[in-house]
């Protein structure tokens, strides 16, 4: 009897051990998954996440540690603070990493190992962020998406960085499933944008704002159009950029979502960018001050990734030479701020704050400083393969190379932006358009397989319809956007872009033919702006446009280079007769007379074709500039 006692307090005994074990290791596992959700979210997102199980590591610490023990105290010593105890626990399921069948721990560990080669060692860093990547499952859980993301985002601002983030998150996409493939193409998209693969930025772009739609997600598609936008900006397609910006920002203003100051701070930063590149000084301070005004919506930490831009782009706004004190206070900020946040999000900031400080420099007259270090920004940025602050540089450097009187990095400079404004704003509106085309043809496509599910003729008829409308409306669109890229909207003259493509096919298709390019500058336009205002300006920008409007025959061409810089292509005359021409525009505008009596005068650079070939524009700006130093309202040719 007695022994029978035994056998089942034995028994009983063994069966207790046996479910605390197994109730310790579901506790172990369910830990586990609650720190992977945890690991997931995103930083807004953490607040109001639980992750506090005492009782849990009590247990833990009091057992023999494994993998498993050591990660869960490592990561919960990392939440609370405590980093030195972290890393001990870290080390430990380092050491034990081959004994787990876990794949979220191995997939963290190996994570943890690049962090910490990735400045000493960093191909070891790449080879360990690889491991870690194969250990993450893109088939079953639809979140995992942002644990591809936490692995590559510390690669963003390395030397080959961006793409080794591109390579491996589309690795990635081959084995996800259908909402890691969208996660996925979220993050992407923006490094396709930096490094300058156009096709596949638009592609992704679309992709993500057509998925939105069909989400309703308001805050995904205000996003993605703005990140659309400032790939258009970068190529001179401001207009366009704008629209796209604007029409984000209408869809912001609908929504309640505690994200909607983050989107407006985006959209803002974007317009600011916009207006730099445009030279628009007045509508750069609008949207600055717009920042400014969010402060205190958003947390610290987040708000400062705009307000570092807001200073750099203020310090842009000064370009009178007593105002280099003002600029160099903005600077200074700019990069404190630089120095204190531990990470700033916002692409290439570092890259536009060496740009801010060469503005500086420029401003006080330190032109070869101010080359030194807009040359240090652009190497930083083709370092990087980063085209994000590109055309800001370029022009900037092609300014001060002028002024130094480099002829050949100047010519060298100037035919870099002609290369990128006439090969690849031609090329992003082509592709833009074509692309969001082949959406419509896409779903016309499933609607037509859709047609042979369905019996009901009535429904068939009102799905097609309802696309047929949506095409029409669409083509009207097209029709109004091709208008846009060609037009410059205050002067209703030919814009920058559409000279590009002009002027490119003249040099690619036409070399045979002979003509001349009439560069024309507004004689001392900024005081014009200074002294009567930013309303008179236009009104003389666009005065002095109708004329032209009136006056070009078929054989002439004008076109708005940029601020109150025009030109002019004409064809088929003689050098006689484009001269006399070029001085009866010039008379011409000098005779007007504008509001309060006010006259305006222009100096025209031309230069010819047959004997200048490739050079012609860099001819006809030179010879401008010849016109300036000889005091200006004249021609040179």
């Amino acid at each position: 009897m007695r022994s029978k006692t035994l056998r089942i307090i034995f028994i009983l005994l063994t069966m207790s051990v046996i479910f605390y074990k197994m109730c310790y290791v579901y506790s172990i596992n369910q830990e586990i998954n609650n720190i992977k959700k945890h690991h997931q979210l995103k930083n807004y997102e953490k607040e109001d996440f639980k992750l506090n199980n005492k009782t849990l590591i009590s247990l833990v610490n009091k057992n023999n540690k494994k993998a498993e023990e050591n990660f869960i105290l490592g990561y919960y010593n990392r939440y609370s603070g405590d980093m030195d105890n972290s890393k001990k626990y870290f080390n430990e399921a380092t050491e034990q990493i081959k004994n787990t069948n876990n794949k979220f721990i191995k997939y963290y560990l190996y994570d943890e190992l690049a962090d910490k080669y990735i400045e000493s060692d960093y191909e070891k860093a790449k080879q360990y962020t690889r491991k870690s990547l194969e250990n993450i499952n893109l088939k079953k859980d639809n979140k995992n998406h942002i644990l591809v993301w936490n692995s590559l985002v510390k690669y963003i601002d390395k030397p080959d960085g961006v793409y080794f983030i591109i390579e491996n998150i589309e690795n990635c996409m081959e084995r996800s499933n259908k909402e890691n493939i969208f996660g996925l193409t979220e993050n992407i998209a923006p490094m396709y944008y930096i490094a300058g693969d156009r096709e596949k930025t638009i592609k992704s772009f679309l992709y993500i704002i057509h998925t939105a739609n069909e989400k309703q997600d308001i805050y995904l598609k205000s996003k993605s159009l703005i990140d659309l936008s400032l790939m258009f900006s970068d190529v001179g397609a401001d207009d366009l950029s704008e629209a796209l910006i604007y029409k984000a920002l209408s869809y912001i203003n609908k929504t309640d979502d505690d994200r909607k100051y983050n989107l407006r701070l985006y959209a803002y930063t974007s317009l600011c960018e916009v207006n730099l590149n445009k030279k628009d000084t007045e509508n750069l301070k609008k949207y600055i001050d717009k920042i400014y005004k969010l402060e205190g919506k958003i947390p610290r930490e987040h708000y400062n990734d705009y307000l570092v831009n807001a200073k750099i782009f203020e310090s842009m706004t000064y370009d009178k030479t007593n105002e280099y004190k003002k600029s160099k206070q903005c600077i200074d900020e700019a990069i404190k701020i630089l120095k204190e946040e531990k990470e700033i999000l916002l692409v290439d900031t570092d890259i536009l704050a060496i740009a801010g400080y060469a503005n500086y420099e420029y401003l006080i007259g330190e032109y070869y400083e101010a080359i030194k270090h807009y040359e240090m920004a652009y190497n930083k940025m083709y370092e990087r393969k980063s085209r994000c602050y590109e055309v800001l540089i370029l022009t900037k450097l092609k300014d001060l190379y002028h002024i130094v009187g480099d002829t050949n990095k100047f010519n060298q400079t100037h035919e870099a932006l002609e290369n990128i404004y006439s090969k690849y704003q031609n090329e992003i509106a082509t592709s833009y358009l074509k692309n969001s085309i082949s959406e419509y043809k896409e779903a016309i496509k499933l609607e037509a397989d859709f047609k042979n599910k369905i019996t009901t003729l009535g429904i068939v008829i009102f799905v097609l319809t309802g696309f047929i409308v949506t095409i029409v409306s669409y083509n009207i669109k097209n029709k109004r956007l091709e208008a846009e890229l060609k037009i410059d909207p205050l002067t209703k003259v030919y814009n920058r872009g559409y000279f590009n493509l002009m002027y490119d096919t003249l040099l690619k298709g036409h070399g045979d033919m002979d003509f001349y390019v009439a560069m024309l500058d507004i004689d001392d336009f900024k005081q014009i702006n200074d002294n009567y205002g930013h309303q008179f300006g236009d009104e003389v920008l666009v005065g002095m446009c109708r004329f032209f409007r009136r006056n070009l025959n078929n054989n002439c061409s004008i076109y708005r280079y940029g601020g109150e810089e025009f030109i002019i292509i004409i064809k088929d005359k003689t050098k006689k007769e484009v001269l006399d021409k070029c001085e009866g525009y010039r008379k011409s505008i000098e005779s007007m007379t504008w509001s309060e009596n006010i006259t305006v005068t222009v100096s025209i650079g031309v230069a010819n074709f047959k004997e200048n070939k490739y050079n012609t524009l860099g001819k006809a700006d030179k010879n401008l500039y010849l016109c300036k130093l000889n005091g200006k309202n004249r021609v040179s040719i």
